[in-house]
C-alpha cells in the first residue's frame, strides 16, 4: 500500500488521534469525589450495555470500588478472568473518565476478591436447621403439627 493512498492517510490520522488521546501534552488533574467517579463509572457501563456488551457492563456492576487517593481507584473483582477483562477495558475507559471528570491522571489498582461460595442445603435436616436459625418458632410449629423430616 502506498503511503499516499487514502486508506493509509486515514490510518495515519487515526493513529495520531489515538496517540494524542493516550499521551496528552498537559496533565489534567481535576478534583472529583467518589460519587462523581461512581456516576461516570456507571455511565460507561450503561454505554457498554447499550452497545450489546452485556458481559463488560455486568463486570462493571459487580466490581467493588473505593477511592484510595485523589487519583487512585481500587477495584475488586471476583476472579482473575474478570481482572484481565477489566484491565483490557481501561484503554477505552480512561479517555471517557478524562472527559467526564477532567482528570487524566487516574490510575487503577485491580485486586481479586473471590466471592464466598454459596451454601447449598441438601438434606432435610440441613434445611430444617437453617430455618431454625432464621426463626426458632419453627420448632414449636413442628411439634404442634407432629411433623417428621
Amino acid at each position: 500500500m502506498s503511503s499516499l493512498s487514502l486508506s493509509s492517510i486515514r490510518l495515519k490520522k487515526e493513529a495520531q488521534q489515538v496517540k494524542a488521546k493516550a499521551s496528552p501534552d498537559e496533565a489534567l488533574e481535576g478534583k472529583f469525589d467518589f460519587d462523581q467517579f461512581k456516576k461516570a463509572w456507571d455511565q460507561y457501563a450503561q454505554q457498554k450495555q447499550e452497545k450489546g456488551m452485556s458481559n463488560i457492563a455486568a463486570l462493571f456492576s459487580i466490581s467493588s470500588l473505593s477511592l484510595e487517593s485523589p487519583n487512585r481507584i481500587h477495584v475488586k473483582v471476583p476472579s482473575a478472568i474478570n481482572k484481565v477483562e477489566l484491565e483490557r477495558e481501561f484503554f477505552d475507559l480512561k479517555p471517557f473518565l478524562t472527559e467526564k471528570l477532567g482528570n487524566n491522571q487516574i490510575e487503577f489498582d485491580v485486586a481479586i476478591a473471590p466471592e464466598k461460595n454459596k451454601e447449598y442445603l441438601i438434606t432435610t435436616e440441613e434445611k430444617y436447621q437453617k430455618l431454625l436459625e432464621i426463626n426458632p418458632v419453627i420448632s414449636e410449629l413442628r411439634k404442634k403439627l407432629d411433623l417428621d423430616f
